[in-house]
């Protein structure tokens, strides 16, 4: 439902104060926590270097007072070593390892074979951990690294330390001398002095663990009396150790491992020097504080206040648009009235269109007449200026009248539901040539810029209807040239998917945007009083409904002050077994008498002599700068020397066939812009790919088919043909009135050549100095001098290169 803005003033209120209410609190909580959190990590760290030290400290004053223990008591040693057997003497013994070390496990004395002198029965505890333990220190010694055996819980858990001891054997009979003997005094120690300084150390706030140095989730050292403990602490509610002690498993030391978000969220975590340990302290979950509870909780009554507040207003708010619903109920009755009466006008509306459309033949019919008359007069040379011009003006205004009537007629077969496509097969470089064509000569007469833009390949047959398509196209480009007066007009056109896409823009006036939807209404003009006197405002709405009948839309942008640009797409299905006769709707070839613009070089490749003579003597007289190669080496050093502008390029040569030698021409960074066409007599489907993977821009299957070739050309390098017949048309009257060309009085073919230069790069200035020079050295080459000037004076550069390339090729 739509709600005034007033209204919704005190919802937005009340939704901007609670959101500024969740922001505080939100932040609040934030400053608290980075607070916690900051305080925890700077404890953390001074604890777990304390601790760590302490350790250390521990650690190496117990290793002090054993190596201090094997260099007091040498002479024990040695007198139990020479009397292993007495009992007395390993009682002693016994007895004073237990005064220096009352917490021991186990102790044990090595010899240099890494074999324990003591008898087995006193060796319960020497397990092959501690075995291993004796090799490591016997390689490693000052580098080796104390470590736990077992679950940090059991009776047996304990940890190893081990010296060195020296005695020296006095000389007996069966020696000679005095020996020395050496080994490893071996002592281990269960883990509650570790635990206790552990507890010391530990606060309400965290948790402080041994863990292996290797894999910190592995509990070596914990600050708790049992596992029962340790599994219910805060930490490890969650973890595996807790489920093993609530099903009552035994555990092992696998088993007393910390979850890995514990250890990844670790406030410390601090190597203890000379072990195999890590010493980590972790935080217990985060508590709010009473103070932290109190301002959550008058927040929360804040929130639920203004919620009802809110409540109240859109209760409100729903009463009032209960009654705009009853308004609305009434305009809805008014509304039906409105569009049965609009049912009736659209009904009289039809009739009237279905009259016009009946009476279509005999309103063309002497129209027609008129047309066809004034163009025979149109070609008779006997008529004189004047009575030329007039019938050139019936002629003009008599095509302005047949297309105001066209349009008319074809609104109203389309209102009259009479109009039907008829789509057929259309060779789509003509259809597109001859709109070029035509716009180019409407937009010279009005010295605008004409571009045609071909943004891909484009199909050669395509199953479309030309009859309304070439008149949605004429509409907008004159549409776009009628309303420009300087600038440019462009075409763009591109074949994707299945569908062609057209756009045409312009640089005109643009439309304003309130207009846009009334441009395509019929009868309806929207621009400027100097352009409504020509037309009736039906071309973009005859258009837009043609387009409809395609299954398509036109589309349009404007920017007022810049320009308009139009755009629809088609379904245009590609005909890819086409007849002949289609193909023969293009101009004739041998028709064409050359094509505008610079000349053009193109480079002729084909290991057949006959086949590049055959292609030579097609383009050569066109104006084309041909070069030939017999294979594809002598193709790659041709290419390089003249850099053409196309390749005609055969398949199958010897040595380097086309493929191989264009994809070599691609490499070369100067025949980037060089456009090259495959052609081949191979019959295999997949042989124009290969061809486009390779580089080439198109396909041509032998025998060549001259038509097909030289649209393709056209296409290619975006050419246009000059015809046999638009010549002669467009000089007809001028050739009849200048006796100097029917006589062949015409200047040498140097002098032709550097007038046609001076036509080629638009110099005027030239071509009249040379002109007036001509005109005083030979008075005989005055009448043709004098037609050029008129048409230098008129500044038709177009039809002068024509008029000289027309004198030449006949030289």
């Amino acid at each position: 439902m739509k709600i005034k803005l007033c209204k919704l003033k005190p919802i937005l209120f009340c939704l901007l104060l609670l959101t500024l209410i969740a922001s505080i609190l939100f932040w609040h909580d934030q400053t608290l926590t980075q607070q916690y959190q900051s305080t925890q990590k700077s404890l953390a760290k001074q604890s777990a270097q304390a601790i760590a030290d302490d350790i250390e400290v521990f650690m190496q004053l117990l290793r002090n007072n054993l190596s201090l223990f094997t260099l007091h008591h040498q002479q024990e040693f040695q007198s139990w070593l020479e009397l292993p057997d007495d009992e007395a003497q390993f009682q002693h013994l016994k007895q004073l390892v237990r005064q220096y070390f009352p917490d021991y496990l186990e102790f044990s004395i090595i010899d240099e074979e890494r074999v324990s002198l003591l008898p087995p029965v006193e060796q319960r505890y020497l397990g092959p951990a501690c075995e291993t333990d004796i090799s490591y220190f016997s390689e490693q010694l000052e580098q080796h690294q104390v470590y736990i055996h077992d679950g940090p819980f059991s009776d047996y858990t304990h940890f190893d330390m081990m010296v060195p001891w020296y005695i020296t054997v006095p000389q007996t009979a069966e020696t000679l001398a005095s020996t020395k003997k050496q080994g490893i005094f071996f002592t281990s120690f269960r883990l509650e002095r570790l635990k206790a300084l552990l507890k010391h150390a530990q606060t309400s706030q965290q948790n402080i663990f041994l863990v292996d140095m290797n894999t910190p989730e592995q509990i070596e050292v914990a600050p708790f009396d049992n596992a029962k403990a340790l599994a219910e602490s805060p930490l490890m509610r969650d973890s595996v150790l807790y489920q093993k002690i609530l099903e009552n498993k035994l555990t092992q030391k696998s088993d007393f491992r910390l979850p890995k978000q514990v250890v990844q969220q670790a406030l410390a975590i601090q190597q203890v020097d000379n072990t195999r340990w890590k010493l980590l302290i972790s935080a217990l979950p985060y508590q709010l504080t009473t103070e932290q509870k109190i301002f959550r909780t008058r927040a929360v009554v804040i929130f639920i206040f203004f919620s009802l507040v809110l409540f109240s207003i859109l209760w409100s708010l729903n009463k009032e648009e209960k009654k705009r619903t009853l308004v609305e109920h009434k305009l809805q009755r008014t509304l039906h009235q409105l569009s049965h009466t609009k049912d009736r006008a659209e009904a009289a509306n039809l009739a009237k269109s279905e009259f016009i459309a009946n009476m279509s033949h005999e309103v063309r019919t002497p129209l027609n007449g008129i047309l066809g008359f004034a163009q025979i007069l149109k070609r008779d040379h006997t008529l004189g200026t004047r009575q030329h011009d007039a019938v050139s003006t019936i002629l003009q205004s008599g095509k302005h009248l047949l297309t105001l009537i066209n349009d008319i007629l074809d609104l109203s077969k389309i209102e009259a539901q009479q109009l039907e496509l008829i789509p057929k097969e259309v060779v789509f470089s003509e259809f597109i040539h001859n709109i070029v064509e035509i716009t180019k000569i409407n937009a010279q007469n009005k010295n605008l810029n004409f571009h045609c833009q071909i943004d891909s390949p484009l199909p050669e047959v395509v199953m479309l209807d030309a009859t309304r398509l070439r008149q949605v196209l004429i509409n907008l480009l004159g549409n776009a040239i009628k309303f420009t007066e300087k600038g440019m007009v462009k075409l763009s056109v591109c074949y994707q998917d299945g569908y062609i896409c057209f756009q045409v823009s312009d640089e005109g006036p643009g439309i304003s945007s309130d207009n846009l939807e009334a441009i395509f209404l019929p009868f309806t003009q929207v621009c400027s009083l100097r352009h409504k006197s020509e037309g009736l405002g039906l071309g973009l709405a005859i258009s837009q409904r043609f387009l409809e009948l395609m299954n398509s839309q036109l589309e349009v942008q404007s920017i007022e002050g810049k320009g308009s640009q139009f755009c629809f797409k088609i379904a245009a299905p590609i005909i890819a077994e086409h007849t002949d006769s289609v193909l023969s709707n293009t101009p004739n070839p041998l028709h064409i008498r050359g094509y505008e613009g610079q000349v053009r070089t193109i480079l002729i490749v084909d290991d057949e002599t006959v086949n590049r003579t055959l292609l030579k003597k097609l383009l050569y007289p066109l104006g084309f700068m041909v070069q030939l190669a017999n294979n594809g080496n002598a193709s790659l050093k041709q290419a390089i020397k003249y850099q053409p502008d196309m390749i005609l390029m055969n398949l199958n040569m010897p040595g380097m066939n086309g493929l191989l030698a264009t994809q070599k021409i691609r490499e070369i960074p100067e025949l980037h812009q060089t456009r090259i066409i495959m052609i081949s007599a191979d019959a295999f489907p997949g042989t124009r790919q290969r061809s486009l993977d390779a580089g080439c821009d198109d396909y041509l299957s032998a025998p060549v088919k001259t038509n097909k070739l030289l649209n393709m050309i056209a296409q290619h390098l975006q050419l246009k043909w000059y015809y046999h017949d638009e010549i002669m048309d467009e000089f007809e009257v001028l050739e009849s009135k200048s006796k100097s060309v029917q006589n062949n009085i015409i200047p040498s073919i140097d002098l032709l050549t550097r007038l046609y230069q001076f036509a080629i790069i638009g110099d005027i200035e030239s071509i009249t100095r040379q002109l007036k020079e001509l005109q005083k050295a030979n008075p005989q080459l005055s009448e043709f001098s004098q037609a050029l000037l008129q048409l230098a004076d008129r500044c038709e550069i177009q039809r002068i290169r024509d008029m000289l390339k027309l004198h030449l090729t006949e030289q």
